[in-house]
C-alpha cells in the first residue's frame, strides 16, 4: 500500500508549527508585560498621587430624625476625601434634640446586629458634640460586653486555628474615643476612670489613647493617663504615633525599639499557638478527650 509522503511531512510539520506559534505568543505577551509592569522599587517614599476619583461623590444628606438610617447609609458611601462634608453635615444638627435622641435610641438597640453600622452611628454621635452626649457615650462603654454581642465560645473553632474579632471591644473602644472627643471636662474625667477601670484590656488602651491624642500628645496628658493606668499597660501610654507627615523609617524604628524593650507584647508565634492547642486537647480522662475531638 503506498504512502502519501507530501501528507507525512504536513502530519509530523503540525506539532512544530504548534510549539512555534505557542512560544511566538509566549514571547510577545511576556513582552507587552515587561512594558505594563511597574517598577519594582519607588522612586521615593512620597505617596502616589491619584486622580480624582471618575464617579461623582453621593449628594450630600441632611442629618435629621427621620432620614437617620439614609444618612449612616450616606456616610458609609463618603471616601476618607469627603470627610469635612460629612462634618458639616453633622455640625448642621448640633442643636436639634431629636436627632440626638435617635442616635441614642439606635445606639441602645441591642444586642448589636450590624458592627459596621453601630460604629457610624457612635462617631457621628461623638461628632455631633452634643452637650448631653457624655452620658449615653459613658454608658454604653461600661455595658456588660455580652449585652452589646455576645462572645463565641471558647470551643467554637473544634481545632481550628481561628481569631475572632472582640466585636464589643472594638464598638466599646470606638465609644470611648468620641467621648474623648467631646473635650469636656465631665468627658475626659470619664475617659481616665475607663482607662482606670474597665474589664476589657482593649477598651483601657483605647481610653489611654484617646485621652492622649485629644490633647496632642502633650507630656502632661502622657503623664496622667500614665498615672492612672495599670502598672502592666503604662508602658502603653505614648505609643509612637503615624501621620501623613510622619518618617516611616523614624516610625519603623520606634515600633522596633518598643517591641525590644517589652518582648513579651510581641505576638505568639504560630507554632506555640498551635502546641498549646494541642496540649490542650490532650489534657484530662479519655473520656474527655474523645468529645473534645468529635467534630
Amino acid at each position: 500500500m503506498g504512502r502519501d509522503h507530501n501528507g507525512i511531512r504536513l502530519f509530523r510539520l503540525i506539532p512544530s508549527l504548534l510549539i512555534f506559534g505557542t512560544a511566538a505568543s509566549l514571547l510577545l505577551w511576556a513582552r507587552q508585560y515587561q512594558q505594563r509592569r511597574p517598577s519594582d522599587m519607588p522612586q521615593s517614599l512620597d505617596p502616589p498621587r491619584f486622580q480624582s476619583p471618575t464617579l461623582p461623590l453621593p449628594p450630600p444628606q441632611r442629618l435629621e430624625s427621620e432620614t437617620l438610617e439614609h444618612f449612616v447609609r450616606w456616610v458609609a458611601a463618603v471616601p476618607v476625601s469627603g470627610v469635612e462634608v460629612i462634618r458639616h453635615e453633622i455640625s448642621a444638627a448640633r442643636k436639634d434634640d431629636s436627632v440626638f435622641g435617635a442616635l441614642v435610641t439606635s445606639i441602645f438597640q441591642l444586642p448589636v446586629m450590624d458592627f459596621g453600622r453601630h460604629q457610624l452611628l457612635l462617631s457621628i454621635l461623638g461628632e455631633l458634640q452634643h452637650p448631653k452626649s457624655v452620658e449615653p457615650l459613658a454608658k454604653f462603654v461600661n455595658l456588660p460586653s455580652d449585652t452589646v454581642i455576645p462572645r463565641p465560645p471558647p470551643d467554637q473553632s473544634k481545632g481550628l486555628f481561628t481569631s475572632y474579632l472582640d466585636y464589643a471591644g472594638a464598638l466599646q473602644a470606638r465609644a470611648v474615643e468620641m467621648l474623648a472627643f467631646m473635650k469636656t471636662e465631665e468627658a475626659l474625667a470619664a475617659v481616665l476612670q475607663v482607662a482606670a477601670s474597665h474589664t476589657s484590656r482593649t477598651v483601657r488602651l483605647a481610653a489611654l489613647d484617646a485621652f492622649v491624642f485629644n490633647h496632642g500628645d502633650s507630656a502632661e496628658a502622657i503623664e496622667k493617663a500614665r498615672a492612672v493606668a495599670r502598672p502592666e499597660e503604662a508602658k502603653m501610654v505614648g505609643l509612637p504615633r503615624r501621620t501623613r507627615d510622619f518618617d516611616p523609617h523614624e516610625f519603623d524604628g520606634k515600633v522596633r525599639a518598643f517591641y525590644q524593650r517589652y518582648p513579651e507584647e510581641n505576638p505568639p508565634h504560630p507554632e506555640h499557638s498551635r502546641r498549646k492547642w494541642h496540649n490542650r486537647l490532650e489534657a484530662g480522662p479519655p473520656e474527655e478527650r474523645r468529645k473534645r475531638a468529635m467534630p
